[in-house]
């Protein structure tokens, strides 16, 4: 009688652990949730009453950049009032440093730039900015794939000149194509080929591309940091220059 009693309880045990077993709801793995996050929407578009000319540009290009011939870029965050009227910029980048591109631009527009309000869409003023990139260049001077391109010339090359140009040949023509790269706040010219030179074997091809690689200084007008190459053509002329020609 014992034994059945253990014996019974143990197949009610075992009964009892096995149902249970199989009625235990299975678990399901929770349901990821995807977070989407609303697209970011532009600002509304800013319309210009009125804007600088060129003319008006020239008297407030940076006195030491005029001289130099040095072309600039600055890219500025503007506000402006309920009139439309420029009250202020915040200097984002500036290129080349030192020059005061970016002061000049900022002067500019507060006395030349004013919004079309009725145009431009009405906002608080915490939100009235507007973000510009202004280029200074003067006739000659430009500005390749945002990138501005200061080159060398001849008043700054006679360490270079080749031997020809001494001792006979009067002049020389070079042609280059130049690569140029721009990432991380770096900028440089890595490179320059050879296209064409007149008179040839005569030096002034390698010279030029010395004269480049040393002298050439370029800068980036964009705002980011982001790994952006290309390339500009070059076009020298060699001669020697009269007494006091670049004094």
């Amino acid at each position: 009688m014992g034994l059945r009693f253990l014996v019974a309880i143990a197949v009610i045990t075992c009964g009892v652990a096995h149902v249970g077993y199989a009625a235990s709801p299975a678990k399901t793995p929770p349901t990821e949730r995807t977070e989407f996050s609303a697209p970011e929407i532009p600002p509304p578009p800013v319309f210009w009453k009125t804007y600088p000319t060129g003319d008006q540009a020239l008297d407030y290009y940076p006195d030491t950049a005029l001289d130099q011939e040095i072309p600039g870029s600055a890219t500025l965050e503007c506000r402006w009032d309920e009139k439309g009227r420029i009250t202020n910029c915040d200097i984002l980048k500036e290129a080349p440093d030192g020059y005061g591109f970016g002061d000049a631009t900022r002067r500019l527009l507060m006395v030349y730039g004013t919004v079309e309000l009725e145009k431009t869409t009405k906002l608080p003023p915490e939100k009235r900015t507007i973000k510009i990139r202004y280029h200074w260049t003067l006739e000659g001077d430009g500005i390749v794939d945002g990138m501005i391109i200061i080159k060398p010339t001849l008043a700054n090359a006679a360490p270079y000149y080749p031997a020809a140009l001494m001792t006979g040949d009067t002049a020389g023509i070079v042609s280059l194509w130049c690569h140029w790269k721009s990432e991380g706040g770096k900028d440089e010219v890595t490179g320059c080929d050879l296209w064409r030179e007149f008179p040839k074997n005569k030096g002034f091809g390698q010279a030029t591309i010395k004269l480049r690689k040393d002298k050439t200084r370029i800068y980036s007008t964009y705002i980011d940091e982001d790994l952006r190459e290309g390339t500009f053509p070059v076009f020298f002329l060699w001669y020697l220059p009269e007494p006091g020609e670049f004094d």
